[in-house]
């Protein structure tokens, strides 16, 4: 099937744009820079942590995207522009080496296609990369990437499948999470936007992601035929954001036209995604499906103008007048307050210093509409001045204004903004403007304010004491962790902004001499606290910075299974060998529920480090360990672990086999070593069947022409694996060779592995006309038993000589064979095979034949894959030659099971009791 699948793309790879690595891009036109600088956001909206070093990654293996030049040079300003991070722009694998990868916070699949990802070592590192705490974005076909590579494909959060959705298209985007800090730049809207939207398929799914804008499919405009459409849930994610370990996944399918970089409201969205994928702007990252409040939607407008013509209208229109702001009303078109926004960035400081006062006496202004307010004090937080404060401070104080207020006055660089949020933290203050002002307090870093928010940690409404101990957090400074250290309140909420306060402290200041002191507060948190998940969450915190500290090892054997596994399992597949021996020390001491948990959690990971603790669980008693154990040493292992394997890959007890054979199967290879370690064992007799089997399974072709050699051997076990593995390993070129295997067949183990290799090998098979001749010879000298089989194999050429040869047989003068083809033609479940069935009804005279043709033709409908009103379709065909209430029967019930008004019509029209 799979070769059927792979023969229809290569049909369509002429119309496609080829991948050519190291292709060069014509320049960006002046009038493309120009658009995109004006689109590029001012200030980043988080500071970074540290210097960030971003690997813009641009290599296509697939269809090449005209717009890849204009999201590097978007992405490149914003970082330059912003200070966010500084770019190295490339497409050379060889920047997924370890070492090198290693030097970056970040990865930006910028339009990347098909890409292969084929040398293990890369998949490792770049796996190791996100999950030890690093980053990835993906930038529209980031998606189209691993092809042969499950885990690549699950940590992007899903897998390109089609774009029912063109360039050229015009669709409702709906945001999902209007107040999710990553769609702040929509202003808690929906919007319009003309571009190729994706359908997402493979690990995609709410219950693993935060899903941030997707297609509003109650628009009509967003409707598509059926065929087009895989999915069954109407779910057209465009940006979502996860975790993947301790790292962080952020990816826009929006990308594919040039001018969506250069709309100012994309930009910020990408970078907010870029920043937070880097670790510097913090973002709820729950997955949607888990939130225990779904977040009310926001939908486009019925005013349809794009996000592309407002970004276009912008650059040519004249600021307008403050006055004409003061009336905007939330949902109004937006273009006029961008054109001023555009303007406030253009004009120079003196300026800036008399468009503040106009805004300081709107906002004052009785007329002013809320919603035009708070877009005035977020423009007073761009300029910045200290003169605005007291406006500012005096808006704060209404809860409808706070939220802005205190956002624009954490911007200001003064110390009387910092004197002004002070003042809105008094308790006479409504709760909501007190929070406000402590999140600003925290936003701005203030460590002067440090023992005045402290003394809000322990307040009286445990609303406000948790906005405290989040701003103390959120400074990070030796001053405010001190605070939290010495804060009263409840033992939980302080021991967790200590921490996200000691891991900010780290972060900024990576050095050897706050890392040990971080380390040692973690150690200390963790052997004093009281509160068990206080404990859990020190121990995940000490386990990020020092998998080895000794501090660890007994809570490893706690009495407390959630601490214990924690712990146990953080030090296995750490990776850090000190800690894997201080584990294996004391491995009898931990209890078996926690054993195989580092088991179970060690087989998803390629630890080498962990194979003295595997060596311990493969030691021991206990059988559901053991089997643990087997598949954690497939995933940890090299090729010197093939002989630890291969004695339980004989053992007699099949649970046993079967788990030392998948972890065979799995083991890395690293340049051949492991499979040739395999191969040297194919001299044991006893052995040689399942190594075989093993060896297919791993893919290697070198073993076909011995498999064929020992479909002559008189050892029945041997022969059975024999088949399996040509089965496994066939390939385009094979039918010559695996079709007169059917003369040798003795056993039915044998035919049913003989029968999988000839339909793969039909079907790849690279000249039809070639291999119909084969299959007809064939046919004229196979057994009964395998006449089936090979007319089968003939529908699955895709060629008007396999339709002549089949209709042929259908045409015999003997009713029998004629009938044995029918047959063969019902369990062959092909389209071709469908074509000639439905045809044949028409033709066939016996009655006997006619009705066995129906069922066939019945059967092998239910089975192939087309639109579902199509398919009604072909029913009411098939009823108007029905001749028995048993094949009507059979209709109605296919009818039933399929979900459309077709069906409705049907069942109404045929069978109104149903």
């Amino acid at each position: 099937m799979k070769f059927r699948c792979l023969l229809s793309l290569l049909c369509l790879l002429p119309l496609m744009v080829r991948a050519k690595p190291g292709q060069q891009f014509p320049p960006l036109t002046a009038k493309e820079t120009a658009a995109i600088a004006a689109a590029i956001p001012d200030s980043a909206r988080a500071r970074p942590g540290k210097p960030r070093k971003l690997l813009l990654f641009y290599r296509t293996e697939g269809f090449v995207h005209k717009s890849i030049p204009n999201a590097n040079h978007a992405i490149e300003l914003m970082g330059n522009r912003t200070g966010a991070y500084t770019v190295v722009i490339s497409d050379d694998m060889a920047q997924f080496d370890p070492e090198t990868l290693n030097t970056y916070d970040a990865v930006v699949f910028n339009n990347t296609s098909q890409l292969k990802f084929e040398n293990p070592a890369h998949r490792q590192a770049f796996l190791d990369f996100v999950r030890r705490g690093k980053g990835v974005i993906g930038i529209h076909a980031g998606s189209d990437n691993f092809p042969t590579w499950p885990e690549g494909q699950a940590l992007m959060g899903g897998v390109f499948h089609s774009h029912p959705w063109g360039a050229k298209d015009t669709v409702a985007v709906k945001n999902d999470d209007p107040d999710h800090i990553l769609n702040a730049a929509f202003e808690k809207r929906g919007f319009w936007i003309t571009e190729e939207i994706y359908q997402i398929v493979g690990p995609y799914s709410r219950e693993t992601q935060r899903i941030l804008l997707s297609l509003d499919m109650n628009r009509a405009e967003n409707a598509r035929s059926a065929k087009k459409i895989v999915r069954n849930d109407n779910d057209f994610a465009i940006s979502w954001l996860k975790t993947e370990g301790k790292g962080r996944v952020f990816y826009t399918s929006l990308g594919h036209n040039k001018d969506i970089f250069e709309v100012p409201q994309i930009l910020r969205h990408l970078l907010d995604g870029i920043q937070y994928a880097l670790g510097d702007l913090a973002a709820d990252a729950v997955p949607s499906a888990r939130l225990k409040t779904q977040p009310v939607p926001a939908f486009a407008s019925d005013d349809k103008t794009t996000l592309q013509a407002l970004a276009a209208s912008l650059a040519q229109a004249s600021a307008p007048s403050l006055q004409e702001l003061a009336t905007y009303e939330s949902g109004d078109p937006l273009a006029r307050q961008l054109a001023y926004e555009k303007y406030i960035r253009t004009v120079d400081a003196g300026e800036r210093a008399s468009i503040a006062g106009q805004l300081e006496t709107f906002i004052s202004a009785p007329a002013t509409t809320i919603a035009a307010k708070r877009i005035f004090i977020k423009w007073l937080g761009w300029i910045g001045a200290e003169k605005s404060i007291s406006t500012l401070t005096t808006a704060a104080k209404n809860p409808g204004l706070a939220h802005a207020a205190t956002r624009a006055l954490a911007a200001i660089d003064a110390s009387g903004a910092e004197t002004a949020l002070l003042s809105l933290t008094d308790a006479i203050r409504p709760e909501s403007v007190r929070i406000e002002a402590l999140n600003a307090l925290g936003q701005r870093r203030a460590d002067s304010a440090v023992s005045n928010i402290a003394t809000f940690a322990d307040d009286k409404n445990s609303a406000v004491a948790a906005a405290a101990l989040d701003a103390l957090a959120a400074i990070g400074t030796q001053n405010a962790i001190d605070s939290l250290r010495r804060a009263g309140g409840p033992e939980l909420p302080r021991v967790r902004a200590a921490l996200l306060a000691l891991d900010n402290l780290v972060r900024r200041n990576p050095s050897a001499a706050i890392r040990a002191q971080v380390i040692g507060l973690h150690a200390e948190t963790l052997a004093s606290a009281r509160d068990a998940t206080a404990r859990v969450e020190a121990a995940r915190a000490l386990l990020a910075l020092d998998p080895a500290n000794p501090a660890l090892l007994p809570p490893a054997t706690d009495s407390d299974a959630r601490l214990r596994n924690v712990i146990a399992v953080g030090m296995a597949v750490s990776g850090n060998s000190d800690a894997v021996a201080m584990l294996a020390s004391r491995f009898n001491d931990i209890p078996a529920d926690t054993r195989r948990r580092m088991m179970v959690a060690l087989a998803s990971t390629r630890n080498a480090t962990a194979m003295p603790l595997i060596g311990n669980a493969l030691d021991g008693a206990d059988e559901s360990l053991r089997l643990a154990a087997l598949s954690a040493a497939g995933a940890c292992g090299d090729e010197n672990t093939v002989a630890t394997l291969l004695p339980w890959l004989a053992r007699k007890e099949k649970d046993v086999s079967a788990a030392a054979f998948n972890a065979l199967a799995r083991l890395p290879d690293c340049d051949g070593k492991t499979n040739a370690a395999l191969r040297r064992q194919l001299d044991d007799a006893a052995m040689k069947p399942k190594v075989m089997l093993v060896l297919a399974q791993r893919q290697d072709r070198s073993i076909y022409s011995v498999a064929l050699a020992d479909t002559e051997t008189g050892d029945n076990v041997l022969r059975a694996a024999a088949y399996e593995a040509i089965a496994l390993l066939v390939r385009p070129g094979d039918l010559p060779q695996v079709a007169p295997l059917a003369g040798k067949l003795q056993r039915p183990v044998e035919r049913r592995e003989w029968i999988k290799a000839l339909y793969i090998a039909t079907a790849a098979h690279p000249d039809a006309k070639a291999a119909v001749e084969l299959l007809q010879r064939q046919l004229d000298t196979a057994k009964p038993v395998d006449l089936p089989s090979f007319i089968a194999a003939l529908t699955m050429v895709n060629s008007r000589d396999a339709k002549t040869a089949l209709s042929a047989m259908l045409a015999s003068s003997d009713i029998e064979a004629r009938k044995e083809t029918i047959r063969a033609l019902s369990s062959a479940r092909t389209q071709t095979a469908y074509d000639l069935l439905v045809d044949h009804i028409a033709v066939a005279t016996d009655t006997s034949e006619r009705l066995l043709t129906q069922r066939g033709a019945i059967d092998t409908l239910n089975q192939l894959s087309m639109s579902k009103d199509k398919k009604v379709a072909a029913y009411r065909k098939l009823w108007q030659t029905a001749d028995t209430q048993e094949n009507k029967d059979a209709i109605i019930a296919a009818v039933k099971r399929i979900r459309h008004d077709e069906a409705t019509k049907f069942l109404k029209e045929f069978a109104p009791a149903e």
